[in-house]
């Protein structure tokens, strides 16, 4: 009885750890003002070269290469620890009701969505590519726990790829997880922009 509780309490407690660090993957790229990384190298890929803009256009991408990077590192951690919990430990839950399903879905989102914020700042073929990259996250990330945000940002992406059908679904989905919130109202206005509403 004894070694179960001791079991249980190092499971939820690997479960904080690795919500924890969904957490200060989320301070991290906030503080990093990922959107104004993107926004300088997208100015500088538009902008006729020179010498130092071509250096200042190389920092800001391997800045963005080094945010993406360590981000996969921890999301991989995150959801091998995840995978692993809830295999082991199917009704192990913390105290707000998290679940690892919900943690490993959260890391998922935020890989996506750091990929999201760095496409405008790709070349055309790549941005194609990159959305479709961050479609396959936001699905993962939707198998492990269905939420509105995921949903709305699958959405986002369909739309810039021109997939009107895709999109359409996917903001439908959002709406019918909960009509009465902000990512509803968003996807609503997503459907009226595609002449859907």
């Amino acid at each position: 009885m004894a070694n179960g509780d001791a079991e249980s309490r190092s499971a939820v407690l690997d479960l904080k750890l690795a919500l924890d660090q969904v957490e200060q993957l989320e301070a991290n790229l906030e503080a990093e003002s990922v959107g104004d990384v993107v926004e300088r190298a997208r100015n500088k890929l538009l902008a006729p070269p020179s010498l130092s803009d071509t250096a200042s256009q190389m920092k800001s991408i391997l800045r963005l290469n080094k945010l993406s990077k360590s981000t996969d590192r921890v999301v991989a951690d995150v959801v091998a620890r995840c995978d692993v919990l809830a295999r082991k430990h199917p009704e192990l839950e913390l105290e707000d009701g998290t679940d690892a399903a919900e943690v490993k879905a959260r890391a998922l989102y935020v890989k996506a969505w750091l990929l999201m914020a760095s496409i405008p700042a790709m070349n055309m073929f790549m941005r194609k590519n990159g959305y479709r990259k961050a479609i396959e996250i936001l699905e993962t990330s939707l198998a492990a726990c269905p939420n509105q945000a995921t949903y709305l940002a699958i959405g986002l992406c369909r739309t810039q790829l021109k997939d009107r059908q895709g999109a359409a679904a996917a903001y439908e989905a959002c709406i019918d997880l909960n009509d009465e919130t902000e990512y509803a109202l968003e996807a609503a206005r997503r459907q009226r922009d595609l002449g859907l509403r």
